[in-house]
């Protein structure tokens, strides 16, 4: 009697998760602020809150424009930047030779034009500005829009925030001409590998959850409110001939810029009057000859107005553009009666007038 056996072959087909091939890093979301001490942290899940944060306190981050400054000033904040593979274990940046906490930054494609982040202005301006990250441990380094930064910046121990700021600066050849400017750009923080040689920041693959990424970038908004600026430029002697039997009348054109166009006032004071404007004799210096200012805006429907030394004319319209773009917006008049110049032993009159121009 023959014997059969019957052999069934298994096959046995064992799936794992992809995470558990390829390590994926793990998020923060940003939830812890920017505590004193160490974050207290409940469960896993905040570990990497609490080994990445970014404190972001203002709503609003306000500039200061300096006229002949091109520094606009500095965003202060924290970055918080440690890993432990527990939550109930240190965080740490630096154990056993490796390097835990090392961070990149980058900020948000929001460039105008080669990698500029700009300003929008309340006339519908833009104004280019630059960012510089400044760390105290790291020498500083301009931000590219869009590019990872190459230096890679410490963190601090045990959950603490390290200061760092932001600096802004005014491109170059840019100027205001609007009263108002506010803008906006992101911040992403990447922590970097563990590994001494050329630790990828950004690209990291990741390792056992570790290093931590922003879930979301930090949002910064920032402001600039300048006080009005006002230009006066165009102004040159005045030569006068007096000859002639009738009234002199001499004038030139001139521009004054203000910011957004805001009015401004105008005084003249004279160097030798004292609630009038006269020349004074060159060599027989107790000879005076009073004259008269008269100012007027050029292309407007406002009358001229003849000025008082000393005292202030108001609300005049300036030009948003610097040097009015070469179209020149104010008038000067200087008016002598010929009554006023009697019988002059002299033959050079002269006074040094001065024009003050202020914002409203």
């Amino acid at each position: 009697m023959a014997l059969f056996r019957l052999f069934t072959v298994l096959l046995v087909l064992v799936m794992l998760p992809l995470s558990q091939a390829s390590a994926q890093r793990s998020y923060s979301g940003n939830t812890l602020g920017c505590v004193s001490g160490v974050p207290e942290v409940s469960s896993q899940d905040l570990n990497a809150d609490r080994g990445l944060g970014v404190c972001n306190e203002k709503p609003i981050h306000q500039l200061q424009f300096v006229p002949g400054r091109q520094d606009l000033g500095t965003i202060d904040f924290f970055i918080r930047s440690c890993w432990s593979w527990h939550f109930s274990n240190p965080c740490l940046t630096n154990t056993s030779g490796n390097n835990f906490g090392r961070y990149s930054v980058e900020v948000g494609d929001t460039s105008l034009e080669e990698g500029l982040i700009y300003l929008t202005g309340t006339n519908g301006d833009s104004l280019k500005v630059t960012l510089e990250f400044v760390h105290p441990a790291r020498p500083a380094e301009p931000l590219t829009p869009g590019v990872e930064t190459t230096t890679l910046y410490p963190g601090v121990t045990d959950s603490r925030a390290g200061p760092v700021s932001i600096r802004v600066s005014l491109a170059p050849g840019e100027s205001l001409i609007s009263d108002s400017y506010s803008g906006s750009f992101d911040l992403y923080v990447y922590q970097c590998e563990w590994w001494e040689w050329r630790p990828l920041c950004k690209n990291a693959p990741g390792e056992g959850g570790a290093p931590a990424l922003l879930a979301q970038p930090v949002r910064f908004q920032v402001g600039m409110n300048p006080d009005p600026m006002i230009k006066i430029s165009g102004l040159e002697d005045m030569v006068i001939d007096g000859s002639g039997s009738g009234d002199i009348t001499a004038n030139q054109t001139f521009c004054v810029f203000t910011t957004d166009s805001a009015e401004f006032n105008i005084r003249g004071d004279s160097l030798n009057g004292d609630g009038s404007f006269l020349l004074r004799g060159e060599s027989i210096t107790e000879e005076v000859i009073p004259y008269s200012v008269r100012v007027q805006r050029l292309g407007n429907t406002r009358r001229p107005r003849n000025l008082t030394e000393g005292q202030v004319a108001r609300k005049w319209p300036g030009s948003n553009q610097e040097n009015c773009g070469g179209q020149e917006n104010m008038q000067i008049e200087i008016g002598i009666d010929r009554s006023d110049i009697g019988n002059p032993t002299d033959t050079l009159y002269q006074d040094v007038l001065t024009l003050t121009v202020t914002t409203e």
